[in-house]
C-alpha cells in the first residue's frame, strides 16, 4: 500500500506541527536565542512520544546496527567525562545529552516506522511546513538587512538558515508526489522558497551540500532506475533546470553589496585551516580520549591565538568550534569517537545508496532520493560548519537516517528494552536541558550587565547562578570571570576595599580552574594588580596572557603602561614600535609620547636610538613626535 494512501497517525499530525513551529521557537531571555529552547522542546517532545510507545505492548522491536552505532558513539563521548581532563563538567553534559536526544530520534524513528505510527509521508509534510515556515521568515529577515550577517531569524544566523532550507527542499521532494494538491503544491512553494534563500545567502558550505545533494538526485534516478520503468522518477531535465538555477544564482547576486563579501573573502578558510591545525595538536595529545566532550572551545586557545582575529585575540570574543563536525569529533572524543561519528555517516549514506541500488519498488526509491538527499547534505555542509550542535538541522537528519536504516540489519529487542533506552535518552536530555534553561536566562542578564558595565547587577545575578549547571556563556566566558572582573572594579571605585579584592582574586581563581587559557581573566586579573599597584604579579598575569594571545591589544598596552610605572620607558617605547593598527587609539597615541619623551640615560635597544637620535625631542610638540614616530614605525615594517 503506499504511504500516500495512509490516513495520518497522531504521532505523524504531532511531527508536522513540531516542524512547523520549530522556526518560530525562540526565547529573547537567553543569549543563544534558539539553541537551548529547541532542544528543550524537542527533548521534551521525544519523552512524550517515548511514554506514548512505551504504553503500547509489543513483543519485539528491530533497531538497526547502525542506530546502536550511534549509541556507541553517545556512549562513549559520555565516557569521556570521566576518562579525560574535563574543565566545564556542564558543557560534557549538556553535549552528551544532545548526542542522546539524536538518539532518542533515531530509535522512535525506527520503532515508529515499525509499527505504522510514522510514515515518510508525514516527515516530508513536516518539512514542507518546515520550508514555508522558515523560508517566509528568512526572506522576511534577509529584505530588512543590509548586512547578510546581521540576520538573525528564524535559525540565528544566515548560515543555518540557508542549511535549513537545503534540508527542507531536500525532504520536500517526497511530497511533489503527494496524492494531496495542497501539500503538492506546498512542496512546490517550499523548493521555491528553500532555492530563493540558498541563492541569496550565498553560503558557501550549503553550496557544497546543495550540489552533493543534486548530483546524488541526477544519478540516483539515471543509474538506480526501476527495472523496466519507462521514466525516471524525477525528469533529468528538471534536476537539470534546477541545478542551473542555482548555478546562475549564485553567480548573479554574487555582486550584490549585502553579500559581495562573504562570498569572495578568503580569511574564513584560512581559519578554518588554523581550527582544524588546532584539532589535530588536540588529537596528538589526546589520542584515545580526546580533550572531552564539549570542551574543544576551552582547550583551542591552549595552543596559540596568534592569527586569529582582533576581537578573538583580545579575548573580546572566542572560537567555540573548529567548524567541521567530522574534525571536532576527533578532537573532542579522540580517534575512537571521531571513528565511530565518521563510521555512522558514512554508513547511512553508504547503505542508503545500496538499498537504492537493490530496490525495485517505485514507492521505497522516493523516499530514499529523498531521505538519502538530505543526508547527503547534511553531511557535506558539516565539513565546514557545525549543523551537529542545532537540533533543528540535526534532528531532520535523524529522521532521514531512522528511514534510510528502515529494514537494513538489525538487532531484535524487546520491546520494553527499545521503549526504555528511548525514554531514558530523551528524559536525559530534557532533564539536561530543563535544569540548565533558567540558569542560561541568569548568565544572560550577567552578559547584559557586562555590556552596560554595572557589576551591580552581574554580582547580584552571578550569586544565583549554579556552576554545576552552568559555568561559561555563550562565548565561553567562565561565569566567575564577572563576578571577579566586577568586584575589582568596585574595589577600586570604593578607594582600593581590600575585601573586595580577596573576593576578586579568589573569582579569577576559580575562572582559570574552568578555562585555564581564558586571555582576558589573565588580562582582568593582571589590571586588579595593577590597582594595588602589585606590578610584580600583575606583569605575570600579563605575560601569561601573552603567552597565549601575543598580538593582544588590551593586554600589550597594559604591560607597557606598567613598564611606565616602574620607570622603564624604554621598554614601553620598545612596545609601542611592535604594535600596529591601533594609530587612533588615545591610549597607544599617549604612551608612544610619554615613553619617549621620559627615556633617560644610555639606550639599549638600536632601534629606538636611531629614532631618538634622529629628532629634537624637546622642540618638538606632541602630535609632530607621535607622527614622526608613526612615520620610523612603518619604515621599519617596511623593511
Amino acid at each position: 500500500m503506499s504511504q500516500n494512501s495512509r490516513a495520518t497517525t497522531t504521532l505523524g499530525w504531532i511531527l508536522i506541527i513540531a516542524f512547523g513551529l520549530t522556526p518560530i521557537i525562540k526565547h529573547t531571555g537567553i543569549t543563544e536565542h534558539f539553541l537551548i529552547i529547541r532542544t528543550l522542546v524537542w527533548s521534551a517532545l521525544l519523552s512524550g512520544a517515548g511514554i506514548f510507545i512505551f504504553s503500547k505492548n509489543k513483543s519485539e522491536t528491530k533497531i538497526p546496527i547502525l542506530s546502536i552505532l550511534w549509541l556507541v558513539f553517545t556512549a562513549w563521548m559520555t565516557l569521556t567525562g570521566f576518562i579525560a581532563e574535563i574543565y566545564s563538567s556542564p558543557e560534557w553534559l549538556l553535549t552528551s545529552s544532545r548526542f542522546a536526544l539524536y538518539g532518542a530520534v533515531l530509535l522512535l524513528g525506527s520503532v515508529a516506522i515499525q509499527r505504522k505510527y510514522l510514515t515518510y509521508r508525514d516527515f516530508s509534510r513536516g518539512l514542507v511546513v518546515y520550508g514555508i515556515v522558515g523560508g517566509a521568515l528568512g526572506l522576511g529577515a534577509y529584505l530588512q538587512v543590509e548586512d547578510l550577517l546581521n540576520i538573525r531569524a528564524p535559525f540565528g544566523h544566515k548560515n543555518f538558515l540557508s542549511a535549513a532550507m537545503l534540508l527542507s527542499a531536500a525532504g520536500s521532494l517526497y511530497s511533489l508526489w503527494d496524492k494531496d494538491k495542497r501539500w503538492k503544491n506546498g512542496a512546490m512553494l517550499s523548493l521555491g522558497l528553500s532555492v530563493l534563500l540558498i541563492i541569496l545567502l550565498k553560503t558557501r558550505g550549503v553550496w557544497i551540500g546543495t550540489f552533493a545533494a543534486t548530483i546524488f538526485l541526477l544519478v540516483g534516478v539515471i543509474v538506480f532506475k526501476v527495472k523496466d520503468a519507462e521514466k525516471t522518477l524525477i525528469p533529468t531535465k528538471v534536476i537539470g533546470i534546477v541545478f542551473g538555477i542555482i548555478l546562475m544564482g549564485l553567480v548573479g547576486v554574487s555582486g550584490l553589496s549585502k553579500s559581495k563579501d562573504t562570498v569572495v573573502a578568503s580569511d574564513n578558510i584560512e581559519l578554518r585551516f588554523l581550527y582544524w591545525s588546532h584539532s589535530m595538536k588536540m588529537v596528538a595529545e589526546h589520542p584515545l580520549e580526546g580533550v572531552g566532550a564539549g570542551q574543544w572551545k576551552i582547550n583551542f586557545p591552549k595552543y596559540g591565538l596568534a592569527h586569529t582575529n582582533t576581537r578573538v585575540s583580545n579575548g573580546e570574543t572566542a572560537m567555540l568550534r573548529p567548524h567541521n563536525d567530522y574534525v571536532w569529533m576527533f578532537a573532542e572524543g579522540g580517534i575512537p569517537g571521531g571513528l565511530l561519528y565518521i563510521v555512522f555517516f558514512g554508513g547511512v549514506m553508504g547503505m542508503g545508496i545500496l538499498k537504492l541500488k537493490k530496490s525495485q519498488d517505485r514507492e521505497e526509491h522516493k523516499i530514499l532520493l529523498s531521505s538519502v538527499a538530505l543526508f547527503i547534505g547534511f553531511s557535506a555542509y558539516a565539513m565546514g560548519e557545525f549543523p551537529i550542535e542545532r537540533v533543528d538541522l540535526a534532528i531532520p537528519a535523524m529522521f532521514a537516517a531512522a528511514f534510510i536504516l528502515h529494514e537494513t540489519k538489525s538487532y531484535h529487542f524487546k520491546a520494553s528494552a527499545a521503549n526504555g533506552l528511548i525514554l531514558v535518552l530523551a528524559l536525559f536530555s530534557t532533564f539536561v536541558t530543563g535544569r540548565r534553561f533558567p540558569q542560561e536566562a541568569k548568565v544572560s542578564i550577567i552578559n547584559i550587565g557586562n555590556d552596560n558595565q554595572d557589576p551591580v547587577q552581574i554580582l547580584n545575578t552571578y550569586k544565583d547562578v549554579d556552576l554545576d549547571i552552568v559555568d561559561v556563556d555563550y562565548v565561553a566566558n567562565p561565569i566567575p570571570y564577572f563576578a571577579g572582573l566586577s568586584n575589582s572594579v568596585t574595589a577600586t571605585m570604593r578607594g582600593h576595599d581590600p575585601r573586595l579584592f580577596a573576593e576578586a582574586e579568589s573569582a579569577f581563581e576559580r575562572a582559570l580552574e574552568i578555562h585555564p587559557w581564558h586571555v582576558a581573566t589573565y588580562s582582568q586579573y593582571g589590571k586588579m594588580y595593577f590597582y594595588q599597584k602589585k606590578y610584580d604579579k600583575a606583569m605575570e598575569m600579563y605575560n601569561k596572557g601573552l603567552e597565549i594571545s601575543p598580538f593582544n591589544i588590551t593586554i600589550r598596552l597594559d604591560k607597557a603602561t606598567i613598564f611606565m610605572e616602574t620607570g622603564n620607558a624604554e621598554g614601553a617605547a620598545l612596545m609601542m614600535l611592535s604594535i600596529v593598527g591601533q594609530d587612533q587609539n588615545p591610549k597607544y597615541q599617549n604612551l608612544v609620547v610619554q615613553s619617549l619623551r621620559r627615556i633617560r640615560g644610555p639606550i639599549k635597544n638600536t632601534e629606538i636610538q636611531q629614532f631618538i637620535s634622529s629628532v629634537n625631542i624637546a622642540e618638538m610638540k606632541d602630535p609632530q613626535l607621535y607622527n614622526a614616530f608613526i612615520r620610523y614605525r612603518d619604515s621599519i615594517k617596511a623593511q
